[in-house]
């Protein structure tokens, strides 16, 4: 079980963004289950909260105790991608996702904002094996 005041932290935070929070939970009969709610309140004793589960479509409440393994929240990041051509022509890439599989996975279906390139030719379209890294960068969202 994670920290309460880190769960209370991200709920609070995630009320305040409007974003997400990522959980494991156990149900009454001890199965456990991926969470992906939305909060939208404690509940009074602070034991808890109530919030929309986009699995079970509907608002449901989830105990602290309950919570078998806490990820927090389902903020995005800002990754750049790298691209390099015949290793000569570098280009850089942006992409806003919640990790790198996902920035890939944005990237090579073309949702992405170009940098800058060395040899920019405006008919370049990136390809997978063209990527040469992909970091998180430090994004300021705006709110």
């Amino acid at each position: 079980m994670t920290d309460i005041v880190h769960m209370r932290n991200d709920v609070i935070e995630s009320i305040t963004k409007g974003i997400q929070v990522l959980f494991e939970y156990k149900a009454d009969g001890g199965i456990v289950t991926s969470r992906t709610v939305t909060p939208a309140k404690f509940y009074s004793d602070f034991t808890g909260f109530t919030g929309y589960d986009t699995t079970k479509k509907e608002d449901r409440n989830f105990r602290f105790d309950r919570v078998d393994t806490w990820h927090g929240l389902d903020d995005p990041k800002e990754w750049e991608i790298e691209i390099h051509r015949e290793g000569v022509e570098l280009e850089s890439y942006t992409v806003v996702a919640k990790d790198e599989d996902e920035a890939r996975e944005i990237f090579e279906s073309g949702e992405y904002n170009f940098n800058f390139s060395h040899e920019f030719a405006a008919h370049n379209e990136p390809e997978e094996e063209d990527i040469v890294n992909i970091e998180e960068v430090e994004w300021k969202q705006n709110i």
